[in-house]
């Protein structure tokens, strides 16, 4: 029987991440490159990043998505994206 703090234990985005770049082999076996770039994309979209902020015209600071520029609602303070799925990390002030 396994351990049940083996089984809970967090993976590292960034190790997995670098697991799947160094295993791409784009002459060989380009099918299997395509299905490791989409996991690579899926999984950069999970490592949270921070908004983009912006001063607007009338002095309110707007956020933006890191990934793909739409503007986030900061008054809810979304953990992703509703446009694009990227995870979002809003800084404690």
């Amino acid at each position: 029987m396994r351990n049940q703090e083996q089984e809970k234990k967090p993976v590292d985005m960034g190790v997995l991440l670098w697991n799947l770049r160094m295993s791409l082999d784009w002459k060989r076996r380009p099918h299997e490159s395509t299905f490791v770039q989409t996991a690579i994309d899926l999984l950069e979209d999970r490592i949270p990043k921070s908004p983009t902020m912006v001063i607007n015209s009338y002095g309110w600071d707007d956020y933006f998505c890191p990934k793909c520029n739409e503007l986030l609602n900061d008054s809810r303070k979304p953990h992703f994206c509703e446009n694009c799925g990227q995870a979002v990390k809003w800084d404690e002030e």
